[in-house]
Parts: structure tokens; sequence; C-alpha cells
């Protein structure tokens, strides 16, 4: 008799920006019936409510001279104070300093760019590509304040949330470091590596995305959005059987 195995609600998905995985991700919700809307958790989701929450306490644009006094203490405040509920890990002095170094380079420049702004902008997930230097900088000051699990924490939460709600199917985006992985599995997720060949790929969490033990890998070496979704197509027959293989797709 055939081992019956539950269907999995939980996909994480990792890879290279621009891998294609919000391409796979969207049809996997559409097809298990989730929601417009519902379900869709994505890692950078939560560093751009931080962001935003701290560009709005702040009035007029930046000057540069004084951006330390009048920005890095305000964001810092803001995410200290959104961080609070979310009961982290105890910090366990991870600063990665490759990621680091990477993150307040182009947290400079990002600096330069807003305070020649007229307002303050909202970053949203269509304009999130112009904001990764705050980003990356907002992200890796979290990691440093509460712990590599700051952000992981949370979207196990929310995750959670969405099961317990009758979201029967929850992907995740943006995992970029393994104890994110780990956390996530704890959670129910798998975790699915879209990988494709990106060029110019400077991604400064690349060294640790890499380290992540993906439990299956989708090679997106195909082109035309009907070969993706036909991919896509035998990945959740796979997740509804509650069994995935090894890897989806061409490898060549």
């Amino acid at each position: 008799m055939s081992e019956v195995r539950e269907p999995i609600r939980v996909v994480a998905f990792t890879g290279a920006r621009g891998s294609g995985k919000s391409y796979f991700s969207e049809p996997l919700r559409r097809w298990a019936g989730v929601p417009a809307g519902a379900g869709d958790r994505e890692f950078s989701d939560l560093v751009r409510a931080g962001l935003n929450a701290g560009l709005a306490t702040i009035g007029d644009p930046l000057d540069t001279d004084s951006s330390n006094a009048r920005w890095l203490i305000p964001v810092v405040t803001a995410l200290q104070l959104r961080a609070t509920p979310l009961a982290p890990s105890p910090p366990d002095h991870d600063h990665r300093p490759e990621a680091d170094k990477c993150a307040e380079c182009g947290f400079a420049d990002w600096i330069e760019m807003i305070a020649s702004l007229p307002q303050m902008p909202a970053v949203t997930r269509d304009n999130k590509l112009g904001h990764l230097g705050g980003l990356s900088w907002l992200a890796t000051t979290m990691w440093r304040l509460h712990g590599s699990r700051i952000w992981s924490d949370e979207i196990a939460r929310l995750v959670t949330r969405d099961l317990a709600s009758g979201v029967p199917l929850v992907t995740v985006g943006g995992v970029r470091h393994p104890d994110d992985a780990v956390r996530l599995r704890l959670a129910g997720a798998v975790i699915i590596e879209v990988r494709r060949q990106v060029p110019n790929d400077l991604d400064p969490a690349a060294a640790n995305r890499n380290l992540i033990v993906p439990d299956a890998v989708v090679y997106n070496t195909i082109d035309g959005m009907d070969a993706v979704e036909t991919l896509a197509a035998e990945l959740y027959d796979d997740l509804v059987r509650g069994h995935l293989a090894p890897s989806y797709g061409p490898t060549g």
C-alpha cells in the first residue's frame, strides 16, 4: 500500500534577482484557489514596511551633511519599535561583514539620491529595485540589532496565521540566508531554488544565499510564459501529492 502524503502548503523560494521566482509562485497560488492578495509573503515586504516607517518620521528633504542625525537614528528607532512585538531570537552576533560593507556603500549612494527628491518616496514592490541601498542597509541593521532571525521569525508568524485562517497554499519569496531557510522549514515550508543564468548578478546576498540547500531546484532555462506555466504545473502537481522531485526543467 502506497504511503499517503499530505499536500505541501508552504513553498519558500530562493534564487537570484531576475531568476523568475514570482513567475512560479503566482500560478501556484492561483491553481490552489488562494484569494487575490492572500498567501503572498515576501521578505522584502517586511523591510519595505520598516523603510517606509522610517521615511514617515522625516518631513522634509534630507541634508546629507547631517544625515546620520536626521536619518539613521529615526529609522533605527522606528524599526526597533516595529520589531518589539515580534519576539525575535536573542542576538547571535552574526554581523555578516561582507553584507554590511555592501549595504553601507549602497546606503551612502541611496542617501544622496533621496536627498535630491522634493519629497519622501513610498517604497513599493514596483519601485523597490531603485531603493536597494536603503533596503539592504535596513535588513543588515536589524540583523545586527536583533539577531539573524528577526525577519524570518516574523515571516513564519505570518505564514502560521495564513494557514490558520484557511489559506490553502502560502508562498514566501526572497529567502536569502540559511538561517531563514531553517526557520521556515520549522513552519512547514519546503525550500525551492529557481535557478537561471542572470547576467551581472551583483546581489550582495549571493554568498549567503548560495549556502542554502534547497529541497528542489527549478531550472528556469526556457523562454515564454506558456513554457514557464507548464513547468510550474509539474511542480504544483507534486506539491498536491506531497512529494517533490529533486529538480524540474532542463538542466542544460
